[in-house]
């Protein structure tokens, strides 16, 4: 698990919002801005 590594982290995590990035209690969160956009440019595509 994912978690493990993390916890013996302490910094920045940049990631796309996998959920078990969320349970790390050393690390500040940023969610990748290129995931970001494919997720924004599918929900436009979808209502589109």
């Amino acid at each position: 698990m994912i978690t493990g590594v993390l916890n013996e982290f302490f910094g920045v995590v940049v990631h796309d919002c996998w959920g078990s990035y969320f349970n790390c209690e050393n690390c500040f969160y940023v969610l990748c801005n290129a995931y970001l956009l494919r997720e924004f440019l599918g929900v436009v595509e979808d209502v589109g």
